[in-house]
């Protein structure tokens, strides 16, 4: 998954700010989650910056009386 490489690098590098988050209940225990953000990259070495904007959609599932992500897609 792309989100555990992030946590390698120095803190403020990436900065992301969700919006228009929504959650669909599919039961009582399955949730699809949905939102856009915006995403900021500054390289650590040469401080240029990149920003971009994505959409995404997570699966969350509740196992053992806690909420998992068992799916991801950007």
């Amino acid at each position: 998954m792309v989100w555990k490489s992030m946590l390698a690098d120095p803190p403020g590098t990436y900065v992301i700010s969700p919006h228009n988050q929504r959650v669909a209940m599919v039961g009582n225990d399955v949730a699809v989650v949905t939102q856009y953000f915006i995403y900021r990259y500054t390289n650590p070495t040469t401080t240029e910056q990149e920003v971009n904007q994505y959409r995404n959609s997570f699966v969350f599932q509740k196992v053992k009386g806690k909420w998992l992500i068992v799916h991801e897609h950007t």
